[in-house]
């Protein structure tokens, strides 16, 4: 019997891209590929981050440990990071985290001489490596103006210092990944969602008055559905159409029709549709020609039928559409709001198994493409990891430490 096989291709598709913001799809794969996927892009793509302080001088109110801390979170540009060694692997300096292959290294000095308050930031930090450098959170557009004084034009702030205080470093940045230490996580956020399928039943909708498709819309906590604004129009040109004709027939419209109950708008465009219909017969039709019935009894004969039929045709008009299936938050409100209106089937939502949207937002340390690009690359040796568990010398000869871990050693 033949073995059956269960490959499959994932595809990505980029909907919106920035340095630090990704939004994409992710297709024909399953929950368990993209949770990975996500959990990788979190806790398991390498970074640089400063993780030893040597501190020479200290005088300001914040102890060393707590500046230690401080130091640590800051992020730092980490685009070499993949090529960098760990510090624990690195054969160069015997694993003392310390040269140039597997470490940078980072110099303070600040002092404060004035009676004003001296914010030291991370721009105060000094790099032996011009690509290992705090991440710069500042926008470019505003560069030159000499009046922008925010926090992200300075930096991360550190510590502040007044007159007389001093602080002195020494600091190592080193490669390491969010397992370790949040400190080491390239990734502020990310998420998935799946995708949403959402058909409404357009002959339950097409029953509803128009005050109920309205709160049948509110209903839901997002902007998910709306009235088509389409239709909106073409209901507001019959209204619109009344005052003329009603002019010219020197009618009154309101005494007219609010006697059998109906709107105001409603006999609008009624008017609006029967001045079409009048203009096609007076237009079309030989003045002298005789059909056995009277113009204005073919009139009124076509005013009735359209004022009776006409309320169906103008809730009609107002379709119901999705506007944005991705704000729906899978919270079944719309649903709920459907059967207490005894309308049970009105909208089906279905997610789709094998279709997500992810959101990345990066630190900065990477940019957010970078970061994605990082996982898949770290997913896909692990999923070879677990493909040569079974022969575990050519797995540790190949992975190292981390065929050891995939087969839980």
């Amino acid at each position: 019997m033949e073995s059956v096989s269960y490959q499959r291709f994932p595809k990505i598709k980029i909907r919106e891209m920035k340095d630090d913001y990704l939004k994409f799809e992710l297709r024909e794969t399953d929950a368990s590929m993209a949770n990975a996927l996500r959990r990788v892009m979190i806790a398991e793509v390498p970074t640089i981050a400063i993780d030893l302080v040597e501190i020479e001088v200290n005088s300001s109110v914040l102890n060393d440990e707590f500046i230690a801390h401080r130091l640590g979170l800051i992020p730092l540009t980490s685009e070499r990071a993949m090529g960098m060694r760990f510090s624990r692997d690195c054969d160069a300096c015997d694993g003392d985290g310390q040269c140039e292959y597997c470490s940078v290294e980072f110099h303070l000095r600040a002092k404060c001489i004035t009676d004003q308050t001296l914010d030291v930031t991370s721009k105060d930090l000094y790099s032996s490596d011009h690509a290992v450098i705090p991440v710069d959170f500042s926008d470019p557009s505003d560069a030159n103006d000499p009046f922008d004084h925010t926090e992200t034009q300075r930096g991360i702030i550190i510590v502040k210092l007044r007159r007389g205080q001093e602080l002195r470093l020494r600091a190592i940045a080193r490669k390491g990944i969010g397992k370790d230490h949040a400190k080491w996580s390239p990734a502020a956020t990310v998420t998935f969602m799946y995708e949403p399928e959402i058909h409404i039943n357009e002959d339950l909708m097409e029953t509803l008055t128009l005050e109920e498709k309205l709160s049948w819309i509110e209903s839901s906590p997002t902007k998910v559905f709306d009235i088509d604004k389409v239709t909106q129009q073409n209901s507001t040109k019959g209204i619109l159409g009344t005052g003329l004709l009603a002019q010219k027939m020197d009618l009154n419209v309101e005494h007219l029709f609010s006697a059998q109950g109906f709107q105001f708008e409603t006999s609008g465009v009624c008017l609006y549709l029967s001045s079409i219909f009048m203009n096609l017969f007076n237009s079309c039709m030989p003045k002298d020609a005789d059909f056995g019935l009277n113009p204005a009894k073919f009139f009124c004969c076509m005013m009735n039928v359209l004022y009776f039929d006409l309320p169906i045709l103008l809730e009609s008009l107002n379709l119901v559409v999705v506007v944005d299936p991705e704000a729906y938050t899978y919270d079944d409100e719309v649903i709920k709001k459907a059967e207490a209106m005894g309308k049970r089937g009105l909208i089906d939502i279905r997610a789709k198994e094998d279709s997500f949207i992810f959101t990345v937002e990066s630190t900065g340390a990477v940019k957010a493409s970078q970061l994605v690009l990082n996982a898949i690359e770290i997913l896909k040796q692990k999923l070879d990891a677990v493909r040569l568990s079974d022969d575990t010398v050519e797995a540790d000869d190949q992975f190292g430490e981390l065929g050891v871990h995939m087969r839980g050693g």
